[in-house]
């Protein structure tokens, strides 16, 4: 695709890392070789002693900004980077994860096209390290549901915020070790920022997280996150018992063989799709 930097607007990709040594390389590379020309590329490692820092090296000359000094936590990093971008819009590549070809053309066109854009959405590859296949997710595009916290309303790979959102809604908060992500959104939401969705492929996101490995505190941090940004306690706690329910389904199921079963919710949903090939 034919562009000039004045004609398309500056994207700032963030990836900030720690210990990331086995699959950071990826999320460089998808990075630093995208076809898109108007983009700062900020990198924030939280001083990494495995060979991570030698292997941001390598690509040096491509990244814009690059800081390898110890942070208070994962939204902190974040926050470095937000600080440090100049571009009109924000998104980030966790080093688990990775950005697909011709991403940042689909983000460009819609800001492009609708500058009152706050927070763009969009669908992501999910996939696991050790699994034979790829899948396309689709999020609820209802954005209200985001606020009692049901549903799959985004995944924070396939978001994308532009620098006026952030300075009018706020940063990470720094204190909220699990489902930061969320807290943003519904922070953005409540404070009436527009979002939209498009119907592509904006990230690829890598399972078993932060949020997967430590799912009890999660669901319990994302309940209180809605109780202060205004869902009634009933109903909040409602969303909370459903989700330790779910919780302890899925742990019977993998006794019994619960690949099998994801594969045929998988299947059979309009949610996700398998990446053929």
């Amino acid at each position: 695709m034919n562009q000039t930097e004045n004609m398309w607007p500056k994207i700032s990709i963030i990836t900030i890392s720690l210990n990331s040594s086995k699959t950071i390389e990826r999320a460089l590379k998808s990075v630093v070789d995208n076809a898109y020309q108007n983009i700062e590329y900020i990198v924030i490692d939280g001083k990494s002693t495995d060979g991570t820092c030698e292997i941001i090296e390598k690509y040096k000359s491509k990244i814009s900004y690059y800081v390898s000094e110890k942070d208070k936590n994962i939204p902190d990093g974040f926050n470095k980077g937000i600080q440090k971008s100049t571009g009109d819009i924000i998104g980030i590549v966790s080093s688990d994860d990775y950005l697909p070809s011709e991403t940042l053309f689909s983000v460009a066109e819609e800001f492009k096209n609708d500058s009152n854009i706050d927070v763009l959405f969009g669908n992501v590859i999910c996939y696991d390290s050790g699994g034979p296949v790829d899948w396309i997710s689709k999020p609820d595009k209802n954005i209200n549901k985001i606020h009692t916290g049901l549903g799959q309303t985004y995944k924070h790979a396939a978001v994308y915020v532009s620098k006026l959102a952030y300075e009018k809604y706020g940063l990470f908060d720094i204190d909220c070790l699990y489902n930061n992500d969320f807290e943003l959104m519904l922070r953005f939401y409540s404070m009436g920022a527009k979002f939209k969705y498009v119907d592509k492929v904006l990230g690829a996101f890598q399972t078993g997280g932060d949020n997967e490995q430590h799912y009890l505190k999660n669901i319990s941090l994302l309940r209180d996150i809605t109780i202060k940004y205004g869902l009634n306690k009933f109903q909040a706690y409602c969303v909370y018992f459903l989700k330790l329910l779910i919780y302890f389904i899925k742990k019977v199921l993998k006794k019994i063989g619960n690949q099998f079963f994801i594969k045929l919710y998988r299947k059979f949903s309009a949610r996700f799709k398998a990446i053929e090939g």
